[in-house]
C-alpha cells in the first residue's frame, strides 16, 4: 500500500491527504508496539530471575516426608548426627550407614525406567484416597522404634511401597529431581533419597532377616458371663493379625465353622466377612505386619431347644499362602436353663431338677502386668445348685505346673499364679456330685492369658448427621457444603486384662482439606487435637474383653475449596476425605466445577522465557518496521511539500 501511495503521487497530488492518514495511522501503531515490547520485556525480567533464583515450594512440609526441604547431602547427614531425629533410626532399617550417607552424589530418578522401586514414607498409602488400591494392598509396615517395650506409646513406624503408587496425574511416570544415589555397604544394593521428602527409596521390596509372615489369631466371647440360657443373645470377637515386622501375608483366609444347630447368626461385622451354611469365610488379599489387630465380630442367639448342660464351643483358623495356619482351640460357653421347682421336691418327670447339669467358667480376675501374677476365679453354675455338691477344683497353668487338688469351696474357687512371658491356656477341672447321679462327676473350662501388651483392634464407622445416613449410606453418597461427618473409633481389647492409659490417635489431614474440626465436641469426647501432626488423641483405659468408643465430628466447609492439588504426586484436594483406622473410610465431596478443569500446561519459568523471547522479537520487529515506515512517509510528505506538490 505504501509503494503504491509514493509511486502515483506525482501523477495524482490529491493522494497526499491519504498519505498523511496513513502516516498518523503508522504513528500510532508505533506507539502501541512500544508500549508492547516494553510491557513484554518487563514480564520477561521476571521470568528471567524466576528461573535465575526459584521460589521456594509452599507446600514442602509433609507429614509423610522424612526430611522436609533437603538440598544437599549435608542436611541429611545433619539429621542423622542429631539426637532428636529419627533419620539415622529409619534409614538403619534398611541396612544405611553414615558413610553410606557421606558417599552419596547427586542423581535424577525416573519412576517408570522399567525398574521396580519401592519408596518409604511416614503415613500410610489408606490415608490417600487417588492411590491405586493394588499399591495399598501391596503397601508393607516396617517398625523402626518401640519394638522391646511392652508400651505403645513409643512405637514408630514407616510404610514402603512402590514407587508408581504416586504416578497419580502423570501415568507415564514422575522425575524426581534434586535426589542423590547411593550404595549399600553391607550389600552393594543401590538405593536413593529423594529430593526434598528425604524418602529412601531402592529397587526391591524391604526384606528382614526373617521375611517369613507369622499369623496370629484369637477368639474370645465379649463380656463372657459364666453361662447363657437358651434365647440369649452375645458375641464373638475374632482378632487377627501379621506380627513379623516388614512382611506381608498373601491370600490370608479366615475360617470359623460356627455351631449353628445351637444358634443363629445375627450380624456380622465387617459387612464382606460372609456366613454360608454356617461357615464364616473372610478373605483378605494381603496383611501387612501390624502391632494392633483387627476385628470380626459375629453376634449370635442361642435357640430355644437346648439341653441344660449344653456347651456352645466354636474355633477360628487362619491361613496365608507364605505363612504357616494359626488357630483359636475352642471357645466355648456353657447353657443352663435353670430348673424351675423346689430342689427339695423331687419331680420324676423332670430331669433337669432330678438330674442336675453343670457348667464351669473360669477367668482372670485380676492380672498384675508388672509381677505376671494372675487371680484367677471360677464359677460352676448348676440347674439345681441345691442338689449339688462340688467338691474339689484342679488347676494346669499351661506353663508346666499344676495343683492337683483344691479343696471345694463352693460354687466358686480362687488361686493365683505368677507366669512367665508368652500365651499360656490354664484349665480347670471340677469334680462333684449330685443328686440322681452315681459316682463323682467332672467339669472342664478353661481361659487364656498372654502378657502381649501391645496388640489392640481397631475399626471404625462413620455417620453423615445432616443427611441422616449411616454407615455405607453416608459412603457412597457425596458430602455436601456445611455437612456434619461424624466418625466413631473402636478400639477392642481381647485380653483378659484391662488395658490402662492407652493412647489412641487418628491422623486427620486429608479430611482437613475439605472440613473443619469441631474442636468444642472432641473435648466432650475427652479428646485433643495435635496440630503439628494432625491428629486427633484419646487417652483411654480399654476394658478386660471390651471395647471403648471415641468419637470426633468436623463439619465440610462452604465455599467448598476448588483448591488446585500442588503437584502430580500429590492426593490433596483431590475432592475425597479418606481416612483411616483399621478400616479406611473413603467419601466424595461435591467439588465446584472449576476443579475439572484445574489441569493446566506443565510449563514452569524457563519454558515461559523461551516462550516469551520469541514474543518479544516477533513484537519488535513489527516495532521497528513500523518506526522505519513512520520516517519514510514522513520524509515523503516533507520532500512533496517541499517542492510545492511536483
Amino acid at each position: 500500500m505504501f509503494k503504491k501511495l509514493v509511486a502515483n503521487l506525482p501523477f495524482n497530488p490529491s493522494l497526499i491527504s491519504q498519505v498523511s492518514f496513513y502516516s498518523k495511522r503508522l504513528h500510532q501503531e508505533r506507539s502501541v508496539r512500544r508500549l508492547s515490547f516494553l510491557f513484554i520485556a518487563i514480564a520477561m525480567v521476571v521470568q528471567i530471575f524466576a528461573v535465575v533464583s526459584p521460589p521456594e515450594k509452599s507446600l514442602a512440609s509433609s507429614p509423610n516426608h522424612i526430611l522436609d526441604g533437603i538440598k544437599s547431602k549435608e542436611d541429611i547427614l545433619r539429621a542423622w548426627d542429631s539426637p532428636t531425629s529419627d533419620v539415622s533410626a529409619i534409614y538403619g532399617v534398611f541396612g544405611v550407614t553414615r558413610d553410606d550417607i557421606v558417599n552419596l552424589k547427586p542423581a535424577n530418578l525416573f519412576s517408570n525406567d522399567g525398574n521396580d522401586y519401592w519408596t518409604i514414607g511416614r503415613t500410610s498409602l489408606t490415608a490417600y484416597s487417588s492411590v491405586a488400591q493394588k499399591y495399598k494392598d501391596s503397601q508393607i509396615t516396617i517398625q523402626y522404634a518401640g519394638q522391646t517395650t511392652s508400651s505403645t506409646t513409643d512405637d514408630k513406624f514407616v510404610y514402603e511401597r512402590q514407587l508408581r503408587a504416586w504416578d497419580i496425574k502423570n501415568p507415564g511416570g514422575n522425575w524426581y529431581y534434586g535426589s542423590f544415589k547411593g550404595t549399600l555397604k553391607s550389600t552393594g544394593e543401590t538405593f536413593w533419597i529423594l529430593g526434598d521428602c528425604g524418602n529412601f527409596t531402592k529397587i526391591g521390596k524391604y526384606t528382614p532377616e526373617n521375611p517369613k509372615p507369622d499369623l496370629k489369631i484369637t477368639k474370645t466371647i465379649i463380656d463372657k458371663p459364666a453361662s447363657l440360657k437358651p434365647g440369649d443373645s452375645y458375641s464373638y470377637l475374632i482378632q487377627y493379625r501379621n506380627t513379623v515386622n516388614g512382611t506381608t501375608a498373601e491370600n490370608v483366609q479366615i475360617i470359623d465353622r460356627l455351631d449353628v444347630s445351637k444358634f443363629d447368626v445375627t450380624k456380622v461385622e465387617p459387612s464382606d466377612a460372609k456366613v454360608t451354611n454356617g461357615i464364616l469365610q473372610y478373605d483378605i488379599p494381603s496383611l501387612p505386619f501390624s502391632t494392633e489387630f483387627k476385628n470380626i465380630t459375629i453376634t449370635v442367639k442361642l435357640k430355644d431347644q437346648i439341653s441344660s448342660g449344653s456347651q456352645v464351643c466354636n474355633a477360628s483358623r487362619i491361613t496365608a499362602n507364605n505363612a504357616s495356619a494359626a488357630e483359636t482351640g475352642q471357645i466355648c460357653i456353657g447353657v443352663i436353663n435353670p430348673c424351675p421347682f423346689d430342689g427339695n421336691v423331687g419331680d420324676a418327670n423332670n430331669p433337669n431338677c432330678i438330674e442336675p447339669k453343670l457348667v464351669c467358667s473360669i477367668v482372670d480376675a485380676a492380672l498384675n502386668r508388672t509381677t505376671r501374677n494372675v487371680d484367677f476365679k471360677t464359677t460352676v453354675t448348676s440347674s439345681n445348685a441345691s442338689t449339688t455338691q462340688i467338691k474339689s477344683y484342679s488347676y494346669d497353668f499351661g506353663d508346666g505346673s499344676a495343683i492337683a487338688t483344691q479343696t471345694a469351696k463352693g460354687f466358686t474357687d480362687e488361686i493365683s499364679h505368677v507366669f512367665g512371658l508368652g500365651e499360656f491356656t490354664t484349665k480347670v477341672s471340677v469334680t462333684y456330685t449330685a443328686q440322681g447321679v452315681s459316682g463323682e462327676q467332672k467339669i472342664d473350662c478353661s481361659a487364656s492369658v498372654s502378657f502381649d501388651d501391645k496388640p489392640l483392634g481397631q475399626s471404625k464407622t462413620v455417620k453423615n448427621i445432616t443427611q441422616d445416613k449411616t454407615g455405607q449410606l453416608a459412603v457412597s453418597s457425596k458430602v455436601q457444603p456445611n455437612d456434619i461427618i461424624e466418625y466413631e473409633l473402636k478400639t477392642t481389647n481381647a485380653q483378659n486384662y484391662n488395658r490402662n492409659s492407652v493412647d489412641v490417635s487418628d491422623y486427620i489431614g486429608d479430611i482437613l482439606d475439605y472440613a473443619v474440626l469441631d474442636v468444642d465436641f472432641l473435648k466432650q469426647q475427652n479428646g485433643t487435637y495435635d496440630e503439628a501432626t494432625k491428629k486427633v488423641v484419646w487417652n483411654i483405659n480399654v476394658p478386660a474383653n471390651g471395647a471403648v468408643l471415641s468419637k470426633f465430628r468436623v463439619s465440610i466447609k462452604s465455599p467448598v475449596p476448588s483448591t488446585n492439588s500442588p503437584s502430580n504426586v500429590s492426593t490433596t484436594f483431590d475432592c475425597k476425605i479418606s481416612n483411616d483406622y483399621g478400616n479406611e473410610i473413603t467419601i466424595d465431596v461435591n467439588c465446584p466445577i472449576v476443579k475439572s478443569i484445574e489441569s493446566l500446561p506443565n510449563t514452569g519459568p524457563g519454558s515461559s522465557v523461551i516462550m516469551m523471547s520469541g514474543i518479544t522479537f516477533i513484537v519488535a520487529y513489527f516495532y521497528f518496521r513500523s518506526r522505519l515506515m513512520s520516517k519514510e512517509i514522513d520524509l515523503v510528505r516533507n520532500d512533496y511539500a517541499a517542492m510545492g506538490g511536483i
